[in-house]
């Protein structure tokens, strides 16, 4: 049975090396002090040595168990569910990747990470497993762990609305009916937050991913996989997206009052592309804003694009010819053909944080990145690169030739007003040279 490891520590953690471009400052020792992690691990030396780790980084509430039955006993005794899970993927017991399941199944909402020895293909897998299963994938860390990474990673999970410690968080805890989603939208639940992106050539901002946010005054920062699939069943998806596209286009303005006119993209539902009338009514706001639609850009996911091609070919080509910028998202991780992607109007090629975290140190990686990058430079689309989490990443971007890119290595999410104040001045300062 795994034992509790937690102890206090003085420990602020490292600082994060200076990244030139982005400028992040060192994460706030209370910050990592708010994380309670479970570590899933069958070797006891490093076992331990995780456990060490954790509370030199200034982690200090740390639970440790030998394989996946071990830690879902442990998760079902706990006060509360973990934030965050570190696992393993080989392991006498049950191993990773049946444990990925089992979490699924029990709706685990919190961060994970794998940290394993084995090949990069079966990381890679397993990575794609936790998506699939709709799970947040914190990263991918290869054995030994080395503090500078796990403390990146484990920045991304710091909570913003914390429960109170003694409260166990259930996993059906945060899900939502009907009304609450109604009455969200109505009473101004939905916000953003913009992730930013810079073009890998010049370090420039160039535009911001904009990212749902909502903010429950009952049940604090509910996240977009809760309330994404319960607006697409409720028949509130085109709603919900329509406030959140309104909160861009709003951006927009003010950011181009401000003299930093920038790009912002939004995502799109594959259930939005079955509203024939979508053109219309995003044009509206575009109207009722006075943003500028040439900035805005519309994300599709590419794993969920074919579900209903012929409705999604009218709505997209409606779209285009409205001026809105049209950006295949994922791409790589689903089914779309080259005949396909030559059909749909594309102004903007994403590839999926899969191929890129990583990259200077995996060269199948590499090749999926290399060619990716070219079929999308060939086929005249703006390429961008997601996750880009080390200078090493965003170096192996620059001399492939990809246009953008966006991660935390740059810049993490941050709410409207504050990205507005803050790309005036990191424009200014990259203009200053």
């Amino acid at each position: 049975m795994g034992t509790d490891f937690s102890k206090k520590t003085d420990a602020t953690g490292p600082a994060f090396p200076s990244d030139e471009g982005g400028g992040r400052p060192p994460v706030p020792a209370s910050g990592l002090a708010a994380l309670q992690v479970l570590v899933v691990e069958d070797d006891p030396f490093l076992q331990e040595l995780t456990h060490e780790v954790l509370h030199s980084i200034g982690v200090p509430e740390v639970y440790g168990a030998e394989d996946g039955t071990d830690a879902l006993v442990i998760m079902e005794a706990a006060p509360r569910l973990p934030d965050v899970i570190i696992c393993d993927v080989e392991m006498q017991g049950m191993d990773g990747i049946v444990f990925m399941r089992h979490l699924a199944s029990r709706g685990f909402n919190g961060g994970i990470i794998v940290l394993s020895g084995t090949s990069s293909r079966i990381m890679n897998t397993v990575a794609d497993l936790v998506r699939r299963h709709d799970m947040h994938l914190l990263g991918m860390l290869k054995k030994p762990l080395q503090p500078t990474e796990l403390t990146r990673l484990l920045e991304i999970a710091i909570p913003t609305n914390k429960a109170p410690r003694s409260e166990k968080v259930l996993p059906g805890s945060q899900l939502l009916t009907r009304a609450d989603l109604r009455k969200g939208i109505d009473e101004g639940y939905v916000q953003i937050a913009l992730q930013p992106k810079l073009a890998l050539a010049t370090g420039q901002l160039v535009g911001a991913e904009a990212l749902l946010r909502w903010n429950d005054p009952l049940r604090g920062t509910v996240m977009p996989a809760v309330v994404i699939p319960v607006a697409e069943d409720t028949g509130l998806i085109d709603e919900l997206t329509l406030t959140i596209f309104r909160r861009a286009a709003e951006c927009e303005v003010v950011c181009r009052a401000k003299n930093t006119p920038l790009s912002i993209s939004v995502n799109l539902s594959v259930s939005n592309l079955s509203a024939l009338d979508l053109p219309e009514k995003l044009v509206q706001i575009i109207d009722e804003t006075t943003a500028d639609p040439r900035r805005m850009i519309l994300e599709v996911t590419e794993s969920r694009l074919m579900e209903n091609l012929s409705s999604s070919l009218e709505v997209l080509g409606r779209l285009s010819l409205a001026g809105f910028r049209l950006s295949m998202d994922d791409f790589g991780t689903g089914f779309a053909t080259l005949e396909k992607l030559k059909q749909l109007p594309f102004d903007e090629l994403k590839i999926d944080r899969a191929f890129v975290s990583g990259v200077a140190d995996d060269p199948m990686t590499q090749a999926i990145l290399r060619s990716s990058i070219e079929l999308g430079r060939a086929l005249g689309l703006t390429v961008v690169a997601e996750g880009v989490e080390t200078q090493s990443d965003w170096d192996a971007l620059a001399a492939m030739g990809c246009n953008e890119a966006q991660g935390y290595y740059l810049a993490r999410p941050m709410p409207a007003a504050v990205f507005t104040e803050w790309a005036q001045v990191f424009g200014a300062m990259t203009d200053a040279g």
